[in-house]
Protein backbone atom coordinates (compact mmCIF):
# COMPACT_ATOMS: atom_id res chain seq x y z
CA UNK A 1 0.00 0.00 0.00
CA UNK A 2 2.88 2.35 0.78
CA UNK A 3 4.41 1.80 -2.68
CA UNK A 4 1.26 2.85 -4.53
CA UNK A 5 1.17 6.27 -2.87
CA UNK A 6 4.48 7.53 -4.39
CA UNK A 7 3.45 6.19 -7.79
CA UNK A 8 0.10 8.01 -7.58
CA UNK A 9 1.90 11.22 -6.62
CA UNK A 10 4.24 10.90 -9.65
CA UNK A 11 1.29 10.25 -11.99
CA UNK A 12 -0.64 13.21 -10.57
CA UNK A 13 2.38 15.49 -11.01
CA UNK A 14 2.85 14.33 -14.60
CA UNK A 15 -0.80 15.05 -15.44
CA UNK A 16 -0.65 18.50 -13.85
CA UNK A 17 2.57 19.39 -15.68
CA UNK A 18 1.16 18.33 -19.07
CA UNK A 19 -2.03 20.26 -18.51
CA UNK A 20 -0.04 23.44 -17.93
CA UNK A 21 2.13 23.15 -21.07
CA UNK A 22 1.33 26.08 -23.36
CA UNK A 23 0.24 25.34 -26.94
CA UNK A 24 0.17 21.56 -26.68
CA UNK A 25 -3.21 21.30 -28.39
CA UNK A 26 -3.98 24.96 -29.02
CA UNK A 27 -4.19 26.64 -32.37
CA UNK A 28 -4.56 30.32 -32.97
CA UNK A 29 -6.30 32.24 -35.74
CA UNK A 30 -4.13 34.01 -38.34
CA UNK A 31 -5.36 36.89 -40.51
CA UNK A 32 -5.12 35.50 -44.08
CA UNK A 33 -4.49 38.94 -45.58
CA UNK A 34 -1.12 39.11 -43.77
CA UNK A 35 0.29 36.11 -45.66
CA UNK A 36 2.29 36.11 -48.92
CA UNK A 37 0.56 35.74 -51.26
CA UNK A 38 -2.44 37.00 -49.29
CA UNK A 39 -5.75 35.21 -49.22
CA UNK A 40 -9.15 36.86 -49.16
CA UNK A 41 -10.20 38.06 -45.72
CA UNK A 42 -13.00 35.48 -45.35
CA UNK A 43 -10.60 32.51 -45.56
CA UNK A 44 -9.77 30.65 -42.35
CA UNK A 45 -6.11 30.14 -41.33
CA UNK A 46 -4.59 28.64 -38.20
CA UNK A 47 -1.13 28.73 -36.68
CA UNK A 48 -0.15 25.08 -36.19
CA UNK A 49 3.34 24.85 -34.76
CA UNK A 50 5.84 26.53 -37.09
CA UNK A 51 3.37 26.63 -39.99
CA UNK A 52 0.12 28.37 -40.81
CA UNK A 53 -2.48 26.18 -42.50
CA UNK A 54 -5.30 27.68 -44.55
CA UNK A 55 -8.16 25.52 -45.76
CA UNK A 56 -10.30 26.85 -48.57
CA UNK A 57 -13.11 25.46 -50.62
CA UNK A 58 -15.68 26.72 -53.03
CA UNK A 59 -18.32 25.95 -55.60
CA UNK A 60 -18.39 27.92 -58.85
CA UNK A 61 -20.98 27.63 -61.61
CA UNK A 62 -20.95 29.15 -65.06
CA UNK A 63 -23.59 29.11 -67.76
CA UNK A 64 -22.92 29.42 -71.50
CA UNK A 65 -19.62 31.19 -70.93
CA UNK A 66 -17.47 31.65 -74.06
CA UNK A 67 -14.33 29.70 -73.18
CA UNK A 68 -12.36 28.83 -76.31
CA UNK A 69 -12.29 29.08 -80.08
CA UNK A 70 -11.90 25.94 -82.12
CA UNK A 71 -12.08 24.98 -85.79
CA UNK A 72 -15.81 24.41 -85.18
CA UNK A 73 -16.34 27.96 -83.82
CA UNK A 74 -16.76 29.62 -80.43
CA UNK A 75 -17.11 27.13 -77.58
CA UNK A 76 -19.52 27.85 -74.72
CA UNK A 77 -19.24 26.08 -71.39
CA UNK A 78 -21.83 25.40 -68.73
CA UNK A 79 -20.32 23.75 -65.65
CA UNK A 80 -20.06 23.47 -61.90
CA UNK A 81 -16.68 23.24 -60.19
CA UNK A 82 -16.18 22.06 -56.62
CA UNK A 83 -12.70 22.72 -55.28
CA UNK A 84 -10.83 22.21 -52.02
CA UNK A 85 -7.44 23.65 -51.27
CA UNK A 86 -5.03 23.65 -48.36
CA UNK A 87 -2.14 26.09 -48.21
CA UNK A 88 0.81 25.96 -45.85
CA UNK A 89 2.83 29.06 -44.93
CA UNK A 90 6.07 29.34 -42.98
CA UNK A 91 7.26 32.73 -41.70
CA UNK A 92 4.24 34.22 -43.52
CA UNK A 93 5.35 32.88 -46.94
CA UNK A 94 3.59 30.14 -48.89
CA UNK A 95 5.62 26.91 -49.00
CA UNK A 96 3.04 24.38 -50.27
CA UNK A 97 -0.48 24.01 -51.56
CA UNK A 98 -2.60 20.98 -52.32
CA UNK A 99 -5.71 21.30 -54.49
CA UNK A 100 -8.50 18.97 -55.54
CA UNK A 101 -11.13 19.99 -58.06
CA UNK A 102 -14.08 18.27 -59.65
CA UNK A 103 -15.84 19.80 -62.66
CA UNK A 104 -18.96 18.55 -64.42
CA UNK A 105 -20.44 20.32 -67.40
CA UNK A 106 -21.22 20.61 -71.08
CA UNK A 107 -19.72 22.36 -74.11
CA UNK A 108 -21.78 23.76 -76.93
CA UNK A 109 -21.32 25.85 -80.05
CA UNK A 110 -24.49 27.76 -79.15
CA UNK A 111 -24.45 30.82 -76.86
CA UNK A 112 -27.75 29.60 -75.38
CA UNK A 113 -26.69 25.97 -74.95
CA UNK A 114 -29.19 24.75 -77.56
CA UNK A 115 -28.28 22.12 -80.10
CA UNK A 116 -25.68 19.39 -79.66
CA UNK A 117 -23.66 19.48 -76.47
CA UNK A 118 -20.74 17.47 -75.22
CA UNK A 119 -20.76 16.37 -71.60
CA UNK A 120 -17.39 16.47 -69.88
CA UNK A 121 -15.92 15.85 -66.49
CA UNK A 122 -12.58 16.65 -64.96
CA UNK A 123 -11.20 15.39 -61.64
CA UNK A 124 -7.79 16.83 -60.88
CA UNK A 125 -5.55 17.20 -57.90
CA UNK A 126 -2.10 18.59 -57.51
CA UNK A 127 0.42 19.13 -54.79
CA UNK A 128 2.75 22.08 -55.26
CA UNK A 129 5.90 22.87 -53.28
CA UNK A 130 7.53 26.28 -53.69
CA UNK A 131 11.29 26.35 -54.22
CA UNK A 132 11.29 30.01 -53.14
CA UNK A 133 8.87 30.52 -50.22
CA UNK A 134 6.29 33.18 -51.07
CA UNK A 135 6.98 33.05 -54.84
CA UNK A 136 4.11 31.24 -56.55
CA UNK A 137 6.04 31.15 -59.83
CA UNK A 138 8.63 28.83 -58.22
CA UNK A 139 6.19 25.95 -57.72
CA UNK A 140 7.21 22.37 -58.45
CA UNK A 141 4.17 20.16 -58.59
CA UNK A 142 2.75 16.75 -59.14
CA UNK A 143 -0.56 16.55 -61.00
CA UNK A 144 -3.00 13.65 -60.98
CA UNK A 145 -6.40 13.36 -62.54
CA UNK A 146 -8.72 12.20 -65.24
CA UNK A 147 -10.57 13.87 -68.03
CA UNK A 148 -13.43 12.62 -70.17
CA UNK A 149 -15.75 13.98 -72.84
CA UNK A 150 -18.80 12.19 -74.18
CA UNK A 151 -21.48 12.67 -76.78
CA UNK A 152 -24.55 14.80 -76.37
CA UNK A 153 -26.01 13.72 -72.99
CA UNK A 154 -29.51 14.78 -74.16
CA UNK A 155 -29.47 12.57 -77.28
CA UNK A 156 -28.93 15.64 -79.48
CA UNK A 157 -29.81 16.05 -83.11
CA UNK A 158 -26.29 15.36 -84.39
CA UNK A 159 -24.43 12.97 -82.10
CA UNK A 160 -21.71 12.47 -84.72
CA UNK A 161 -20.96 16.20 -84.66
CA UNK A 162 -21.10 16.19 -80.86
CA UNK A 163 -18.64 13.31 -80.78
CA UNK A 164 -16.23 15.08 -83.15
CA UNK A 165 -16.65 18.27 -81.12
CA UNK A 166 -15.98 16.35 -77.91
CA UNK A 167 -12.76 14.82 -79.24
CA UNK A 168 -11.53 18.16 -80.56
CA UNK A 169 -12.48 20.01 -77.40
CA UNK A 170 -10.90 17.45 -75.10
CA UNK A 171 -7.60 17.73 -76.96
CA UNK A 172 -7.84 21.52 -77.16
CA UNK A 173 -8.73 21.98 -73.47
CA UNK A 174 -6.00 19.57 -72.40
CA UNK A 175 -3.39 21.54 -74.35
CA UNK A 176 -4.76 24.80 -72.93
CA UNK A 177 -4.50 23.46 -69.37
CA UNK A 178 -0.87 22.42 -69.99
CA UNK A 179 -0.02 25.90 -71.27
CA UNK A 180 -1.73 27.57 -68.28
CA UNK A 181 0.07 25.29 -65.85
CA UNK A 182 3.46 25.80 -67.50
CA UNK A 183 3.28 29.42 -67.75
Amino acid sequence: MRRTRPILVVIALAIVSLGGAPGVSARSYVDPTTLTPPLKAFRVCWQLGPEVQCDTSGVTSIENLPTDDSACGQIYETSTEVSNSTRWYRDGLIVRRAIQESVRGTWSLSPTGDGPTVAFMRDLSWDEHFAIPGDITSGVFNTRGRWAADRDPRGGRDPGHASRLGSELAAHRSALRERQRDG
